[in-house]
Parts: structure tokens; sequence; C-alpha cells
């Protein structure tokens, strides 16, 4: 996930995470011992393989930054129509689908412009499908 800070509002967007786990029913550990800092008007980049906890970790991020009061604009990228409800439930904000296959390029950046207008904090989650439909 990329996550950018906008405006005045992002004097107050920084976020410190120390030992963050989440374990699933049934075992299934999706983040263990997570520490993260993220300072204002910076950019961060979550890597990994499929199923390491981005998303957990995304949708945890989410939920940190609405609590402190910030507006949040979450986004997903690529061709996933069904998990952008997840973003949408821990930010209270619509998630925006970033499809360049789809919309296009400069359709792409009229909705992330659009819908980041008013926001401290833009979350860009996922790119799986990024090159889908490329030649």
């Amino acid at each position: 996930c990329w996550f950018w800070f906008r405006g005045e509002q992002a004097k107050m967007a920084w976020l410190d995470l120390e030992g963050v786990s989440k374990v699933f029913p049934g075992g299934t550990v999706a983040v263990r011992g997570l520490n993260l800092a993220v300072a204002k008007k910076e950019l961060l980049v979550l890597l990994g393989p499929s199923g390491c906890g981005k998303t957990t970790v995304t949708l945890g991020l989410l939920a940190a930054l609405r609590r402190r009061g910030l507006h949040v604009a979450p986004f997903k990228v690529g061709p996933d129509y069904i998990d952008p409800g997840l973003p949408r439930l821990a930010a209270g904000e619509i998630s925006h689908n970033l499809d360049g296959w789809m919309c296009g390029e400069q359709e792409v950046r009229t909705l992330f412009n659009r819908a980041t207008s008013g926001a401290a904090v833009s979350l860009v989650e996922g790119v799986m499908g990024l090159f889908d439909g490329a030649s």
C-alpha cells in the first residue's frame, strides 16, 4: 500500500505502531510484531508476497487514522471490485478502484485528484493485476 499526506491536515498525520499483531480465529497469523513509524509527508510502501498481511495492515492503518479524526481517502488498484468494501468500512469513506486498464490513465488521475481533495491522507492498496491486459 502507499499513502500520501496532503494539505494543512498533514500536520496531524503521523502514525507510530509498536508490536501490532493480528491472529484470526483458528490460529492463522496475519501480522506478528509489526513496528511502523510514519512521519508526515512521508511515502510508505508495503511489499510482500500474497498472504503476508498487507491488506490486514492496510485496514489497520485506515482504522487507526480514522480514530485520530483524519479524513482518509482509501483506494484499491487493479481488477478487484469486491475488496474495496473492507477499506470503506475501516476508513468510513468510499474506497475507489484505480483501474488503469478499465478507466485509462486520465480517468484514474481525475478520480484520484477528486477523491483526495479534502483528505489528510490517501492510502492506495494493491497492485494485483497491475499489468493485466498489458502487452
